[in-house]
């Protein structure tokens, strides 16, 4: 290999590096913003306590027959508060 080949080999290597690490730091910055508990507590509150009293329910079950309904149950109302669309108040 020649000294240009190289060169334009590590000036590739640097541009992927520099391309790598700019979509680390997007997908850090979105999953951060995703999984901000805060917010979304704030942002549905009435939601959050739903989920909150479906925890509640299924760690609370004492019959093993009903922990599948209740897992379901909680299930759905993870996907509900996950949902797009407009906060609950």
């Amino acid at each position: 290999m020649t000294d240009e080949q190289i060169e334009k080999i590590e000036d590739e290597l640097q541009q992927a590096r520099e391309n790598l690490s700019q979509t680390l730091q997007e997908v850090n910055r979105k999953v951060e913003t995703q999984l901000d508990v805060d917010s979304l507590i704030r942002g549905r509150p009435l939601t959050a306590l739903g989920l909150a009293g479906a925890g509640g329910f299924v760690m609370g079950l004492s019959s093993n027959s009903l922990i599948p309904l209740a897992a379901l149950l909680l299930g759905a109302a993870a996907g509900f508060s996950l949902r797009k669309g407009k906060p609950d108040l």
